[in-house]
Formats: structure tokens, sequence, C-alpha cells
């Protein structure tokens, strides 16, 4: 990158004398704006007056704004709810051990619902200024990024950045007309739109103090929808106003994920002494009035996008307790028309369930699903306007949640062969970050003012043995450098894990998953003794290379490379039955499968099996259901077949 000096030659001296500072540039030593001789010199910069030339670019720097993503700010409840002092509710603390297992964590979540129309049950909810989440418990979430621009800040790069702070579960609307400061408070839960809206007058104030009079956009995740609502508000001004935008991670056209949270709740991925600080079932109770939750749902553009992908659908169903489902959309969702239909359960497939049945899919909001609707597709069909260049970057290479496959699980007795059970398991794909699929962060075309970027996770942590996803991919060094080229100017090509081509696909990424159903925990040793998963004293882990534990509603999975010994175990927490399901898969697609079901356990049953390879070098799955050694039960999966577990006479 350069920059036009226009000074004049000091007598008897050359360009350099006045200069002590290292610069790379070209002098006009005519006056007339043009470059006149490129030269690599020292040189002060400050109160020098500088002259753009076309085909050379400018060192101005444009100043930064940057917006996170869902649950990316913290969100506090002031006195007017009946607390009696300030209290943080997210991200949501529990000191100790006994307020987890009292529902601390889901009481500030509680406190956090939304009414029928999407508006918050307390109005005095607010976040504060700059007040982004850096790290969680020691893992960095923005931390990094925030070093970074404070550095560009600091070496005078750009005059200024902020991080916006907003209230992450209303709709966009109201983020863009309702945001106002009060007594250094941020309100966006206010009941009338301000003619100043926080994060607009944040973007006008950046501006006024730019050097180059316009501000770059980073965003990432939910980030990203707030940008192109921004910029449709703004209208004719936004090219006056905003010079790059940069999404990261941005689930553009939604993200199958947020299905999960909405129907059967998703983990929120928050733990502390191993437990998690809040239930499935609170998440779940929360996503249902949530405008967020509904926003990132997939929206028709997504599903154009993956129509031609049989493997991963959105939702597919199988079996007789889906029957009605079945009927009504065949074995897969196609459309956003029948998504809605089944949000809604207009099949008549399913009622309402209780509060805490995860195991059963929720009913959602037909007037926020129509809000939903309506935004998609406006943004979906957003283009940026001219003299205004946007960066998509997608992650790659991270096991990210696809679709639900619905499925009817074999009969426990004559009563549930009667009327089938209904049951749902996660279906994964290795094209995202771990929660947006590439389709959705590139869901825009390149053109020539649209660039598409993946950051190929997999390869990062090969390398570094560093695992990053969606919500820490800012912790990667290299694409917070790509990031840091945009912003400066600079026409360097995209450093190490970042391209302008999609990796190859990870065809030697055969892996291992494991299906739980069941009151019992899950937990998977590898052969130098690295843990994953839930263990009995209630501690999550996920120690070893490649895994993944996660909770899918009432469902407990844990996805390990194939090839090494792998002890499962797995200890009772209650009195029922279990199902354990294993997949072998290769690049995303499932090779072979196998299912153990309707084991008896109770509170104290102790059960394992050990793999060494595919699901065929699978054991005998050993249960000892009382965990004395007296009463073992011995059972034997079989690759392609439901072993169902049927007591002796």
């Amino acid at each position: 990158m350069r920059n036009i000096f226009n000074l004049s030659k000091p007598e008897g001296g050359n360009y350099f004398d006045t200069f002590d500072e290292s610069a790379e540039g070209c002098i006009d030593a005519s006056f007339d704006g043009f470059c006149d001789t490129p030269y690599v010199f020292y040189g002060r910069q400050d109160s020098m007056p500088w002259v753009k030339q076309d085909g050379w670019k400018d060192l101005k720097v444009s100043n930064v704004l940057f917006l996170p993503g869902i649950e990316g700010s913290r969100l506090y409840e002031g006195t007017g709810c009946g607390k009696t002092a300030e209290e943080k509710l997210w991200e949501p603390v529990a000191d100790s051990l006994v307020q987890i297992l009292r529902g601390a964590g889901d009481d500030k979540v509680r406190d956090l619902f939304l009414d029928q129309t999407g508006s918050s049950v307390c109005s005095d909810i607010y976040t504060k200024e700059n007040d982004i989440i850096d790290s969680v418990r020691g893992n960095a979430i923005y931390a990094s990024l925030v070093s970074e621009m404070n550095g560009l800040k600091s070496g005078g790069t750009i005059s200024n950045w902020k991080p916006v702070a907003y209230d992450w579960r209303l709709s966009l609307d109201d983020l863009l007309t309702k945001g106002i400061e009060l007594n250094s408070r941020i309100y966006y839960a206010t009941t009338t739109a301000t003619s100043t809206p926080y994060i607009e007058q944040t973007l006008r104030g950046l501006a006024a103090t730019s050097k180059t009079g316009k501000v770059s956009i980073v965003a990432h995740s939910n980030g990203g929808l707030v940008t192109k609502a921004l910029l449709n508000k703004l209208g004719s001004e936004a090219a006056s106003l905003v010079d790059k935008i940069i999404l990261v991670g941005a689930p553009q056209s939604g993200a199958p994920e947020a299905l999960g949270v909405a129907l059967v709740g998703h983990n929120a991925g928050i733990y502390k002494f191993g437990f998690p600080i809040v239930s499935n079932a609170v998440v779940r109770a929360f996503a249902q009035n949530s405008p967020m939750a509904y926003h990132l749902l997939p929206s028709q553009n997504y599903f154009d996008s993956v129509m031609d992908d049989a493997a991963h659908p959105v939702a597919r169903f199988a079996g007789d307790g889906y029957a009605k489902e079945l009927f009504a959309y065949g074995v897969a969702i196609g459309n956003l028309t029948e998504l809605t239909d089944f949000l809604l359960a207009k099949d008549g497939g399913r009622v309402k369930p209780a509060t805490n049945d995860i195991s059963s899919a929720e009913i959602l909001n037909s007037a926020i699903i129509d809000y939903a609707t309506s935004t998609h597709a406006t943004l979906d069909s957003w283009t940026p306007p001219a003299g205004i260049e946007v960066s998509q970057i997608a992650g790659w290479g991270a096991d990210t949640i696809a679709g639900i496959d619905f499925y009817t699980p074999p009969p426990v007795n004559a009563l549930t062969a009667l009327e089938p059970m209904r049951a749902y398991r996660p279906i994964f794909t290795e094209d995202g970050d771990g929660i947006v699929p590439v389709p959705s962060a590139l869901m825009m075309a390149s053109s020539t003012s649209v660039k598409r970027y993946w950051v190929d996770i997999d390869s990062y942590y090969k390398a570094t043995k560093i695992k990053r996803n969606h919500r820490d991919l800012f912790e990667i060094p290299s694409l917070r450098d790509f990031i840091k080229n945009i912003i400066t100017n600079s026409t360097s090509t995209p450093p190490s894990y970042v391209s302008s081509s999609q990796p190859a696909p990870l065809k030697d990424n055969k892996r291992l998953t494991f299906f739980l159903h069941s009151p019992l925990t899950l937990e998977l040793t590898d052969s130098l003794g690295n843990v994953t998963g839930l263990a009995d004293d209630g501690s999550i882990t996920n120690d070893i290379s490649d895994s993944t534990y996660g909770e899918f509603g009432e469902v407990k999975y844990i996805t390990v490379p194939q090839g090494d010994t792998y002890q499962l175990t797995m200890h009772g927490q209650a009195s029922g039955t279990f199902s354990l399901e294993m997949q072998e898969s290769s690049g995303g697609v499932i090779t072979a499968s196998s299912i153990v079901a309707s084991v008896p356990t109770t509170a104290s049953t102790l059960a394992s099996l050990t793999i060494s390879g595919g699901i065929d070098t699978a054991t005998a799955l050993t249960v000892d259901k009382n965990g004395d050694g007296k009463d073992v039960i011995i059972i034997t999966p079989k690759v392609g077949e439901t072993v169902n577990y049927e007591p002796p006479a």
C-alpha cells in the first residue's frame, strides 16, 4: 500500500531529510496530485496532506465498528423489575456447585424471557458501552480481536474503533430503532423508537472522526444480519458512511442448529465444575418468544443452496412414529413453506409439550415466524451499495449441525408397537464452523464488490492441536491478520488457513459418532487415557484429539476420529431404559450404523464396550444393571441392525 505525499524538496538535501519514521509511498514533487517516483523512505505521517491518485491505494484507514454475535454482549437487569441491585444476567454466573444444582443459571435466563410479541418481559434490561464478551471462564472469545483493534488505534493506523454491545434477544428492527443510552446504560427493550438509535449513532460518530470519513464494519455471526439491516435502514446514505464490510461466520440465510435450539433445546455450552449452568429445557423456553432464535432459522435461500445435498437435509422423517409428517412433507422437508408448517405443527403430528419435556419437539410462535420470514425476504436479496466492498468469511472443517433426523425407534413392548415412539438426533456436516454451514456464511455470490473466503479450521487444528469453532474464530491469529489486511487496504494474499477457494473434502475424515437416548452419562476414553464426555461426577471434558461432546435436547452425543481404540462408558442416573446408536461416517456421509435399544437402567447402572476401528469392531455391550456385578446383561451390536434387548422369560 502506498501514499502520495505532497511536499517540497529541502534545499541542499533530498526528500528523505525531513522524515524519521518508516513508511512506503511516493512523492508528488510537482504538486499535481500524481505520483512522480515511488520510494521506500523515512517519514512522519502526521500533519502531511495526503492526495489520492487513481490506481494507488490510500494509506488513510477507516475507523472500525465491531458488531458481535448472539450471546456476545453482556446483559444486565436493574431494579425496575423487583431486583434490589443490578444483576448480570448474561453470561450467567454461578459461584458454587450448589448454586448450579439449584438452578441459579436457569433463573438468570428466565429473567431474560420475552412475551409472545417478542418484547422483553422486564423493561429494565440493558447493556453497557463496549461490554462485549472478551472471554468466558478463561476461554477467549473476542479478547484477541479487541487487543488487535486497540493496537491499530494506539499505533495511529485508525483514529478510533468501537465494539457495540447490544441486546441480542430482540428483533433487528428493535435493535436499530430503539437503542438509547441513559445513565451509562444502553436500552434496546424500550417501548418507543428514538431519532438517534445507539448503533446508528455510534456508526455516525466513528465516521465523523475517521481519516476517510467512513467506517469499516467487522461483524461476527448475528452481527452480520444486524449489519445488513443497518445498511438497509441507512438507504442512500450508506455509501457515504461505510467503507468496507467484513462478515465472519454470519448466518445470512440461517443455521439448522437454530432448529435444535427452538424445537428441543440445544445446550448453551456454558459449564462450571463440569455442570451446565443453563439447562436445555430453559434454553428452549427462552427461545420460544425470542426474535433472535427465529431470524436464525433456515430461510428459503438456505434450502435453495443445499437442494442437491440429499445427505444433509434440514429435517427428515422415518417410521410410523412420523406417519403424519411423512404424508405431509415426504421423507425430507425441502422448502420454507414446509418448514413453517412443521414448526407450527399444521400437519397435526404433535401437540405442545410440557416445558421440561425435551424429548418432544416444541410448537413455535406463528407471529414471530412471520417476522423471520419477512426479515429474510429483505436481507437475503440485499446487495452492497456501490463503493462498499463486502468480504464474507466462512469457517470450514468443523462438525456442524446440518439438520435433524426424526426417526422411529424399535418398539420396546407390545404397547409401544401400537403407539410408535418418536425420537430425533442431529445430522452433521464438515461444511461449516461448528454452528453456521458454509452455504449460509457465503450466501452472496462473488462479484467485483463481494469476496468469499474460507478459514480451514481442520487444517489449523491439525497443525496446532488447538480446536477452534464458530464462537472463537477470532482466536485464529492468521484470520485476525487477514481482517487487519482488509481494514488497512493491504493487497497481500490470504495468510495460512485462509483461502479464496473451498478446501478439498476430507475424504479421509472417517469419524465415529455415539448417540445416547437415556438417563445415563456418556464418556469415551482413548488409548492414551484422554477422556471426552460426561462423567458420573457431572464433569465434562473434550480431551480426546479432535473430539466433541454435546447435548441436543435429550440426546447426548460424542464424535471422534476413527482409528484409535476407545472405551465407551455409561453411568446410570435414574431408572428407565436406554438406547445407544453408533454411526460411522466418511466426509460427513454416514456409511454404517448400529443400534442397541430398550436396555434397562437404574441410577447404579454401569455399561461399557470397546471399539478399535469401524463399528464392526465394537465388542459386546456389557450392562451391570445395579453396579454390583450380579445382574449383568450382555448385548452384541450388529452392523446395519437394531438389537432390541429382550428380558429372559
